[in-house]
C-alpha cells in the first residue's frame, strides 16, 4: 500500500499503518488511527485511539480506545469531534461535533450530533439524541437505559441521570430529574428537585428537593426549599415559599400531617407564611378569600387560640 499523505506523524506500534493520501494526521500509541486512509488533520493519542477512523477528518481523541469505533461508512459524518478520557465517546460511529471530557464520556454514543458531555459517565448512555449537554459525574448517565432525547441540559452529579427520551429538560443540581424517563419541558434547580419525576412534564421546581416526588403530575410550579415535595399526581399547582404546601384546584397531594376541615391554629407569635390545606375543586372559590382573610388579619402577635372554619 502506497503512502502520499503529507505531513503525517505516527508513533507506536501499527499507528497510521493504512494510510493512503490522508494529510496532517497525528497518532501516538498502539494501533493509533491504524484504518485512517483518507482522513485529514486527526489527532490521535493513546492505544486504540481512534483505531477505526477510515476517512473522518478533524477529531480529537485522547485516551485508551477514545473515539475507537469512529468511521461513517457514508463519508458524510464522523468529524468535529473531541473525546479526551479513557472510552470516551468509545462506540461512536457517525456521529459529529461531540465532545466529551471524561472517563466513559459519552460512551454508547453513535450517531448523536453536538452533544457537550464534561465528568466520568456524562451523557455515557447517549446513543442517538442531539444537542445535550451534561456536567458532573453521570448526568445523563443513563442506568442500564438508553438516551435518544435532545436538548437536555444536566449540570450535578446523576442530574436527569435515567433519561431516555425526554426532551428540552433542564437540570441543575445533584440528582435533579435523576428519575426522569420521558417527560419533556421540566425546569429543576436545586439538590434533589423532581428527583422522583419520570413522566411528568413543564413542571418547573426551585430549590433542593421541591417537587421532590412528583412522578407523573404536569404544569406545576415549586418556589422553596421542599416546596410541593409530596406532589405526586397533582397538577396545574403553585408553591412559593420554604415546604409550602398550599393547593390550587384539582390537586392530588398527600401532607406529612392530614389536614382536617377544621384547622386550629394556636400559639402564633408570628405572622403565617404558609398553611398547608387540600382544596377540592367544588369549594376552591369559597376557601380562597378565607385563607387570604387570614394571612391580611392575622395579628403580629397573639396567644390567643382562633379557629379556622372550613365546613
Amino acid at each position: 500500500m502506497t503512502n502520499s499523505g503529507d505531513n503525517n506523524t505516527a508513533t507506536g506500534n501499527n499507528a497510521l499503518l493504512n494510510n493512503i493520501s490522508g494529510a496532517s494526521n497525528t497518532a501516538t500509541g498502539v494501533s493509533a488511527l491504524q484504518s485512517n486512509t483518507y482522513g485529514q488533520i486527526n489527532t490521535a493519542i493513546g492505544m486504540s485511539a481512534l483505531q477505526s477512523n477510515t476517512t473522518g477528518f478533524r477529531n480529537t481523541a485522547i485516551g485508551f480506545e477514545a473515539l475507537l469505533n469512529n468511521n461513517d461508512p457514508t463519508n458524510q459524518g464522523a468529524t468535529y469531534n473531541t473525546a479526551t478520557g479513557s472510552f470516551a465517546l468509545h462506540s461512536n460511529t457517525a456521529g459529529s461535533s461531540n465532545t466529551a471530557t471524561g472517563d466513559a464520556a459519552l460512551n454508547l454514543n453513535t450517531n448523536g450530533n453536538e452533544n457537550t458531555a464534561v465528568g466520568w459517565g456524562a451523557l455515557a448512555g447517549n446513543t442517538t439524541g442531539n444537542y445535550n449537554t451534561a456536567i458532573g459525574g453521570e448526568a445523563m448517565a443513563g442506568g442500564n437505559n438508553r438516551n435518544t432525547g435532545s436538548n437536555n441540559t444536566a449540570s450535578g452529579f446523576r442530574a436527569l441521570y435515567f433519561n431516555t427520551t425526554g426532551s428540552s429538560n433542564t437540570a441543575n443540581g445533584n440528582m435533579a430529574l435523576f428519575s426522569n424517563t420521558t417527560g419533556n419541558s421540566n425546569t429543576a434547580s436545586g439538590t434533589g428537585a423532581l428527583e422522583l419525576n419520570t413522566t411528568g412534564y413543564l413542571n418547573t421546581a426551585y430549590g433542593a428537593s421541591a417537587l421532590f416526588k412528583n412522578g407523573n403530575g404536569v404544569y406545576n410550579t415549586a418556589t422553596g426549599i421542599s416546596a410541593l415535595y409530596n406532589n405526586i399526581s397533582g397538577t396545574q399547582n403553585t408553591a412559593s415559599g420554604a415546604k409550602s404546601f398550599l393547593t390550587t384546584p384539582g390537586a392530588t397531594i398527600q401532607p406529612p400531617v392530614p389536614m382536617r376541615w377544621t384547622s386550629t391554629l394556636r400559639g402564633l407569635t408570628t405572622r403565617p407564611t404558609a398553611l398547608m390545606l387540600s382544596i377540592p375543586t367544588g369549594a376552591a372559590r369559597v376557601i380562597r378569600p378565607l385563607v387570604s382573610m387570614l394571612y391580611r388579619k392575622a395579628p403580629e402577635t397573639t396567644t390567643s387560640a382562633f379557629e379556622l372554619q372550613l365546613a
